[in-house]
């Protein structure tokens, strides 16, 4: 029998957080699963665990993928899904009660709709939980705090401005997962953007303003390659940059103004006080906004104190 949704895990050295992973796919208590794990060359006992764990819960397959990196990895999976839907779960994230049931219900009443997803929050290695990601980004979306799921009326516009949908929330049609390419690998981060914009630009897509998936904001996990993400980003709103619609006009704006707070993040980290001053002014004259605005005075204060020294 088909299963009625694959589960895509890759792993690479994840193997303190993983059992937690799989253990809140036991709890969502569906049946019918099939849940893909790509070990990416993992060195840290990861593969004796999920042989182990595939012994006694026959749904669990193990592939192997070497190394190859994330993208590649889920696409590995992908390739491999026998499920109608496919959900995503990073090894080192967590669903919350019910996640599953929710949006396969969904799916079910609305064949149409190619990609969901949900808010999430923040969680720490000690379990304190902080905001979710709809609370920091604030969308305007009318969904902002709905936990019914509901459709975007301009998905692409509405994906590109900010990137509602994070990976471990989003469940997708297989079928148009394998049409849309699978997650590119010519980016070296924010795949995950760029493929669900892909699917955005041609399909209903639906979101949940409930918080369902516990996101684990962990030190490293964040791409070390600043200037690498920085272009990826620039690539990815300028494969949309000859869009005229008004909304899409707004969303490149938008997604180009969070590069430039991203660029002047950088500019902090690595002590280019002025420059990052200068970063946060120019987004603040395209959004200005009051978190922008708390930005630049922080960023002056600093700015300030490094001149003086």
């Amino acid at each position: 029998m088909r299963p009625i949704c694959s589960i895509v895990i890759p792993t690479r050295n994840c193997l303190a957080y993983l059992p937690k992973a799989l253990e809140s796919i036991r709890l969502q208590g569906v049946d019918g699963l099939e849940i893909l794990v790509a070990d990416d060359g993992s060195t840290d006992g990861t593969d004796a665990f999920l042989a182990q764990e595939a012994g006694r819960w026959p749904a669990l397959r193990v592939l192997s993928t070497g190394g190859i990196g994330p993208a590649r990895a889920r696409n590995h999976a992908i390739d491999r899904a026998e499920g109608e839907l496919i959900a995503f779960l990073d090894a080192d994230d967590v669903w919350l009660e019910n996640k599953l049931a929710r949006q396969l219900a969904f799916h079910a009443a609305n064949p149409d709709v190619a990609l969901t997803g949900t808010d999430y929050r923040f969680v720490n290695e000690a379990g304190q939980t902080f905001s979710t990601f709809f609370d920091l980004v604030k969308p305007d979306e009318f969904f902002f705090g709905a936990p019914a799921f509901q459709r975007i009326a301009d998905p692409c516009a509405a994906l590109l401005g900010c990137n509602l949908i994070g990976t471990s929330t989003a469940m997708a049609r297989t079928a148009v997962l394998k049409e849309a390419g699978g997650f590119p690998t010519d980016v070296p981060s924010a795949s995950d953007w760029a493929l669900w914009l892909r699917i955005a630009d041609r399909h209903p897509v639906a979101i949940s303003g409930a918080t369902l998936v516990d996101y684990l904001d962990r030190p490293g996990s964040v791409s070390k390659n600043v200037a690498a993400r920085i272009a990826a980003l620039h690539a990815i709103v300028d494969a949309y940059a000859d869009r005229t619609s008004p909304a899409m006009v707004k969303a490149i704006r938008r997604a180009r103004t969070q590069i430039t707070l991203v660029e002047a993040e950088a500019d902090l980290s690595a002590g280019r006080a002025w420059a990052s001053l200068a970063g946060r002014l120019k987004a603040f004259a395209g959004d200005p906004s009051p978190e922008i605005a708390r930005g630049i005075a922080a960023s002056l204060l600093v700015s300030i104190g490094a001149r003086s020294v």
